[in-house]
């Protein structure tokens, strides 16, 4: 239908129309941006790209949300909004909040399961780690500089002037 390019040239390098084109668009009376703008991630159908597990293998296609999962997922959001009630509030408030939720951590810890550390990032993640390192931290580089300073204008006509002069030979 329409096409556009701008001296900017935003579409080419960023992908998004730029201010520019979207006026003279505008000022021309259309009303939706044509199909050929319109990037693949702006849509709701857009690919997901393929992610992979700790291992390092393809992970499935997550269609189906176990329903744990989504109760597990409620239950965070709130405590999170529960935790940002006392926000902005004095210290006694806050105190006796964290002396409310430390009562009732303590009531459920019958229910917790006595798990170390390392079992809780297993079940977490999926995965367990693994007992070889790889990679390694970089070695200690200088990074203040080569040490040598700079020298000021005037430092370098004093040492321009005392330098011998050239002297001639006219062979006439």
């Amino acid at each position: 239908m329409y096409k556009a390019s701008c001296s900017c040239r935003m579409l080419e390098r960023k992908g998004i129309l730029c201010r520019h084109i979207i006026w003279i668009y505008s000022s021309n009376g259309v009303k939706t941006i044509p199909d050929e703008y319109v990037v693949n991630r702006w849509c709701k159908d857009a690919l997901r790209s393929k992610s992979f597990n700790c291992n390092g293998d393809p992970a499935e296609e997550i269609d189906i949300i176990d329903a744990k999962q989504i109760s597990m997922s409620k239950m965070w959001s709130e405590v999170h909004q529960t935790v940002g009630i006392p926000m902005g509030r004095s210290k006694e408030v806050v105190d006796s909040f964290s002396s409310l939720i430390r009562e009732f951590k303590e009531k459920l810890a019958p229910l917790g399961s006595q798990m170390s550390k390392e079992q809780e990032m297993v079940a977490l993640i999926g995965c367990s780690t693994t007992q070889e390192v790889t990679i390694f931290p970089p070695k200690k580089s200088k990074n203040k500089g080569s040490g040598k300073r700079l020298l000021s204008s005037k430092t370098k006509a004093i040492a321009l002037a005392m330098k011998p002069k050239r002297m001639y030979q006219n062979d006439n």
